[in-house]
This record gives C-alpha cells, sequence and structure tokens, in this order.
C-alpha cells in the first residue's frame, strides 16, 4: 500500500462542507446523562487524539486538516459506507506507511548528520590519543570506531571494576567544547552500578582500580550514538573525570553503604541549618 491513500484523504476537503461535520462544530445542547456521557466521551477522546497528533506526527498542529479528520471520525462512527472515502485496512495502511515513510528520513537524516561529524570526531579521537599518558583501550568485538581513551592522574591500588560492581565516585560529565553536562568538581561522590552506565564508560571503568583518578574520553559511538538524549547532542564525543573511592562487587554491600552514607549526609545537613538559624 503506497502513499497515494494519504493523498487521496489529504485532497478531499470536500468532505469538511459536509452538513454533519459542520453541525458537529456548534455547542452541544446536554439535555440528559446521556446527552452529557455522549458529550464527555467525545471531548476526552478529542484530547486525546489532538495531544497524539501534537506529540506523534512532525508539524502536526498544522498539518493535519482537523475538519477533514473529523469527518473521517463521523464517517467511522455513523458506519457511513457511502461517503467513506477509505476503508479501515486502507486507513490502517496510509497511517502504517505514514510512520514507515517517517522513520525511514529519519534514519536517513542522522546517517547524513553523523558522516558530516565522523572525520572531525575521529580527528579529534586521533589528537587526544597522542597526549602523554593517554592510553588506548582494546575496541570492542565488531566495532571498528574510535577508540576509548583512559588518562590516569593517580593511579588507583585497590580493586578492579567489574561490569557487574558499584562505584562510589565523584563524576563530571563535559563535551568537547568543555560544557558541563553532568556534576561538578564540588560534588559529593555518588554510586553507580557500572552495568547503567554507557559503554565507553564502562569500558573505561573497567581499566581501573579503586582510588584512580583519571580522565575517560568515550567516541559517539560507545556512547549515545546518533540519537543522543536530552542535553547531549546526537554524535557527541563525552569526556568523563572521575575519582573512585569505593568499589563494592555485589548490590547488597553497596546499597547498605549508601543507605548509611545519605543518612550521614542528612544529619550533617540538619545539623548545619540548625547552628545556622541559632546563629
Amino acid at each position: 500500500m503506497k502513499l497515494k491513500y494519504m493523498s487521496a484523504a489529504l485532497a478531499f476537503v470536500g468532505v469538511a462542507s459536509l452538513t454533519s461535520c459542520e453541525s458537529h462544530s456548534e455547542r452541544a445542547t446536554l439535555k440528559n446523562s446521556a446527552d452529557t456521557l455522549s458529550y464527555a466521551l467525545g471531548y476526552t477522546k478529542g484530547e486525546s487524539i489532538r495531544n497524539s497528533i501534537s506529540k506523534e506526527i512532525p508539524g502536526g498542529d498544522t498539518m493535519v486538516q482537523k475538519d477533514i479528520m473529523i469527518a473521517g471520525f463521523i464517517n467511522a462512527m455513523m458506519q457511513d459506507k457511502k461517503n467513506s472515502q477509505l476503508t479501515m485496512e486502507e486507513a490502517q495502511a496510509v497511517i502504517q506507511d505514514y510512520f514507515k515513510d517517517l522513520e525511514m528520513r529519519r534514519k536517513l537524516a542522522e546517517a547524513d548528520a553523523y558522516q558530516k561529524t565522523k572525520a572531525k570526531n575521529e580527528q579529534y579521537m586521533e589528537e587526544r590519543a597522542k597526549e602523554e599518558g593517554m592510553k588506548s583501550l582494546p575496541k570492542p568485538n565488531k566495532y571498528d570506531g574510535p577508540a576509548v581513551l583512559v588518562k590516569e592522574s593517580k593511579v588507583g591500588r585497590g580493586d578492579t571494576i567489574g561490569l557487574n560492581d558499584f562505584v562510589y565516585m565523584t563524576v563530571v560529565n563535559k563535551l568537547t567544547d568543555g560544557q558541563n553536562i553532568y556534576g561538578n568538581e564540588n560534588d559529593a561522590p555518588k554510586m553507580m552500578p557500572v552495568k547503567g552506565l554507557v559503554q565507553g564508560l564502562q569500558q573505561g571503568l573497567n581499566s581501573l582500580r579503586c582510588g584512580s583518578i583519571a580522565t575517560i574520553i568515550v567516541p559517539s559511538e560507545l556512547a549515545f550514538g546518533r540519537q543522543g538524549r536530552q542535553g547531549i547532542p546526537a554524535n557527541a564525543i563525552l569526556i568523563f573525570d572521575v575519582a573512585i573511592e569505593k568499589v563494592f562487587h555485589t548490590e547488597a554491600e553497596a546499597k547498605a553503604f549508601w543507605k548509611l552514607e545519605k543518612e550521614k549526609r542528612a544529619a550533617i545537613k540538619a545539623a548545619t541549618t540548625e547552628e545556622a538559624a541559632a546563629n
């Protein structure tokens, strides 16, 4: 099924002038509970559909012609075979084809943006890899992009860090232009499950030990890739400055320590607040 049905539906402007459609734009008269229920159902469904259009269809507020959409709604509700422009199967195919086309265009745009930044990112990683003390980690299987880079300013002597471990550490995350994404140097350490972090940061931590202070540079392909995420652009290289204070090999140990730590911090905060109020 091709998008010709979408064109046919959008081209059918005449439906918008149907008396039945126009009458539904007038103020309804609610005489009894059945009328009120009917109106409430229509209103809530209309609001839900309006929100869906805004969220799911790019430019939906202006692209979707609501009068024509309402005409289709009326045809379906009234089972009006005579005036219906599409069968249910055709209507479903139109919508499916639209979203398939939308997804294809999204992927093409992602691929284009990736190609435009790929050379620049590779050059950045190559230059950083030349720095004194910087190590290039082994590349994951079936991956041919830039390697994760790690530079320790303090070499840890404690426990190694595994994928299933929990790390109590401070983390500052920046972009290559210095823009801060997460944390700052004065933050208190946080408990983090290694498995919950981006792949490149996992690999960087796996190369360190408890007590390490290091910079981990993660190529975009091993971070949030072509899609990015809130606050992080697509194809962004991520730079992590980490200071690892403790490593826990079981979730129970990590939770027990973190519970006591949060209680300690709360007590200190309460005492500080009380002292400030007294002065």
